[in-house]
């Protein structure tokens, strides 16, 4: 893995240039843990632990694991769960076959996805890897539910 150029960070949406960048041709199979924003543009499979910082999958980028990050944008392919703290994006070259977990999920005109979808007030995951998740408390959706 090498650190990411500003251009590389600009193309896909990143909000820094600082993390790892996992190459095209490269290939990784156990688990990733860190705590800085990860590029994913070969082929990982395992898992993928970024808690705090943000996972994007390239387009052309290959994932057979859960992720968990604070932001997830999937421009690649990805079959696993995935736990976006803040935020999942679906962009429009994305495929997901898995279940999703988010605060905030935005799925473009295009996009690919086969699984379950949890809205949450935040998602966490707890020692064993499980989502603890709360749902919201107020607002339109949430009195409707109450009713």
């Amino acid at each position: 893995m090498k650190g990411m150029s500003e251009t590389a960070a600009k193309n896909f949406g990143m909000r820094s240039t600082g993390g790892s960048y996992i190459g095209p041709k490269v290939q990784i199979k156990g688990e990733i843990k860190g705590s800085e924003t990860c590029l994913i543009a070969g082929k990982v499979q395992g898992s993928v632990e970024v808690a705090s910082e943000q996972v994007v999958v390239a387009p052309g980028g290959q994932v057979q694991a859960d992720i968990n990050a604070s932001i997830v944008s999937i421009q690649g392919s990805v079959r696993g769960d995935v736990i976006g703290s803040r935020r999942v994006e679906l962009r429009k070259t994305g495929v997901l076959e898995g279940n999703l977990t988010s605060a905030r999920i935005l799925i473009e005109e295009g996009a690919m996805f086969r699984g379950c979808v949890e809205m949450t007030a935040e998602a966490k995951a707890d020692p064993a890897g499980k989502p603890e998740s709360r749902p919201a408390e107020s607002g339109p959706a949430a009195q409707t539910l109450k009713s």
